[in-house]
């Protein structure tokens, strides 16, 4: 078998797993989406794993795009991405590839998106909701030990709450 044709065959079967990857990536930020706008985080630590899993995957998706990249050196390749080994391979490549490129860099781009939103708003009510305990057991936004007194009452019991329940 010739070295352009197995390389033809790996950036094939790069393309597909790393297509697959993205897709179940995807569909686990919309499972954990669901989770906490429904307050159902059990689910969160149930599909935690799948998560974990697919993270390495993509890892793993990295790695083969690189030696891939390497393979295509060992040619006379002596480009830094998919896109230029697609174009400097001519003729020899799929007539489909740059647009399936282009495909999986725009998907690619909308689960960073999608992972960036559900972090930052996992953070954000991490937050409020710490900030609404600090408010019920205190009576204050500011926490108890910065309070301005060198009476630690405030520290027995909450201010909003029966300090003996």
């Amino acid at each position: 078998m010739s070295s352009m044709l197995e390389l033809k065959n790996s950036i094939d079967a790069w393309m597909n797993e790393f297509r697959s990857t993205l897709d179940a990536w995807e569909a686990w930020l919309a499972r954990a989406e669901e989770a906490y706008v429904t307050g159902q985080f059990a689910i969160l630590l149930e599909i935690e794993p799948a998560g974990d899993s697919i993270r390495l995957r993509m890892v793993e998706a990295h790695q083969q795009r690189d030696e891939i990249i390497g393979k295509a050196y060992q040619l006379g390749f002596s480009g830094i991405s998919m896109t230029a080994l697609v174009r400097w391979m001519g003729a020899e490549a799929s007539p489909s590839w740059l647009r399936q490129l282009e495909d999986l860099g725009l998907q690619l781009k909308r689960t960073n998106q999608f992972s960036t939103s559900l972090w930052l708003t996992g953070f954000q009510a991490k937050a409020y909701t710490t900030s609404i305990l600090e408010l019920i057991s205190t009576g204050s936004p500011e926490r108890a030990t910065y309070g301005g007194s060198d009476n630690h009452s405030e520290l027995a019991g909450g201010r909003l709450m029966d300090a003996a329940a």
